[in-house]
Formats: structure tokens, C-alpha cells, sequence
């Protein structure tokens, strides 16, 4: 029989793995970059590391 907080402990890795897939940061990458000036504010920025078929950028 599962115990409760197994039951949880499992329910909240369900909840954190859903959560990363459907922001789609898992999945998705950029594959080319572009030099293109910038003309709308900066509100953040993430750093993304070549591991192919991603290159290195900053989005």
C-alpha cells in the first residue's frame, strides 16, 4: 500500500515535469541567431548553451 507521502512526493513530481513540459523550455531551442539590431526594451534575458542541433545564445 502507498503511504501518503509517497502519494504526494509523487503527485508533486507529475506536477513539476507537466509544468516544465508546457512551458516548452525543454523542447524547444534556438538552431540559428541573427545579428538584427534590437529595437524593443529588455525586460530579461536567458542564456542558452550549444548542445547540438542548439547553438549558443542569448534570447
Amino acid at each position: 500500500m502507498i503511504s501518503c507521502g509517497s502519494l504526494l512526493k509523487s503527485v508533486l513530481v507529475v506536477m513539476v515535469v507537466v509544468a516544465a513540459v508546457e512551458s516548452g523550455k525543454l523542447a524547444n531551442c534556438c538552431k540559428t541567431v541573427s545579428t538584427q539590431e534590437i529595437t524593443e526594451p529588455i525586460t530579461g534575458y536567458m542564456l542558452q548553451r550549444a548542445n547540438a542541433p542548439c547553438v549558443r545564445a542569448v534570447m
